[in-house]
């Protein structure tokens, strides 16, 4: 069932979460950092979100956060790269997630073109263990 209020489509919390890719929380959080729309009450129990609001919002928070982190671009071979750690910042998902949608993406694409888009690596992490990363090649994040 479809909720409008004058018109105008209600998104539920449901739906702006898979639309995000984000938790429940991390989208509480953005609405008390300022940086996406507030709710509206639909009753004593459910929220939503004007959908063209929602999609405003995101456009302008993609446009915030994409101006406002300095990603850490480093040079490999006179390569410009991006790892899987910057996509997570950027698109405010855990890196967890985009390690596991990286390795799906794999899976489907096959080892043999798969490894040669997505490059292994890692990092040391805050506490002290190393752990996997992705990396991208400028060819790789703009096709």
């Amino acid at each position: 069932m479809e909720t409008k209020i004058d018109n105008k489509k209600v998104m539920r919390i449901e739906e702006v979460i898979e639309l995000t890719g984000t938790s429940r929380s991390t989208i509480y959080r953005w609405v008390s950092e300022g940086s996406f729309i507030k709710p509206i009450k639909l009753s004593a129990t459910s929220i939503g979100f004007l959908a063209t609001e929602v999609e405003a919002s995101l456009d302008s928070k993609i446009q915030r956060d994409m101006g406002g982190i300095v990603m850490e671009l480093m040079n490999l071979n006179n390569k410009v790269i991006m790892t899987s750690r910057d996509i997570a910042e950027l698109t405010g998902k855990q890196h967890s997630h985009i390690i596991r949608d990286i390795k799906s993406e794999i899976d489907i694409l096959g080892e043999e073109i798969g490894p040669s888009i997505f490059g292994l690596s890692s990092y040391i992490s805050l506490q002290n263990k190393e752990q996997p990363q992705y990396i991208f090649g400028k060819k790789e994040l703009c096709n």
